[in-house]
């Protein structure tokens, strides 16, 4: 199964979603794990950037974008509550940051390298309980 099709203008929080800002340090898409660059020096340092699953360095998830933004735009971010992603879910599939930059993808399609960063399970066909956990496992 593929990353997850989202439609960004859909992406929305829900019951008990709790939310955070950021400014973007790079184009950000509504519906992509995001985290805070923590890199020292770097010129992204405290700015939010697109997960990856595949890059140790952005292997990393503080939650959901639920805006899109340009390069030094707010963004804002769910961490926690539930979330509609914009997509078609699977009820009760667990899903994982993607290797693909700010895209999600349900367990199963983890594959070797990928650092396995639990996003939250579908309730229902378009809504998620966010339950973010790093399980700094790597397939």
């Amino acid at each position: 199964m593929p990353d997850l099709t989202q439609t960004p203008a859909s992406v929305k929080p829900g019951s008990g979603a709790q939310r955070q800002t950021g400014v973007a340090g790079e184009a950000i898409t509504a519906g992509g794990p995001v985290f805070k660059d923590a890199v020292s020096g770097s010129a992204t340092n405290g700015q939010l950037l697109h997960s990856d699953a595949n890059v140790a360095t952005r292997a990393i998830v503080h939650g959901i974008a639920l805006n899109s933004a340009a390069l030094g735009q707010a963004v804002v971010y769910q961490t926690a509550g539930e979330i509609d992603l914009g997509a078609t879910l699977v009820v009760g599939n667990l899903l994982i940051a993607s290797a693909n930059p700010g895209k999600i993808a349900p367990s199963a399609d983890a594959i070797a390298g990928w650092r396995v960063i639990v996003l939250g399970v579908a309730l229902a066909a378009n809504r998620c309980k966010l339950h973010l956990w790093d399980t700094t496992a790597t397939v």
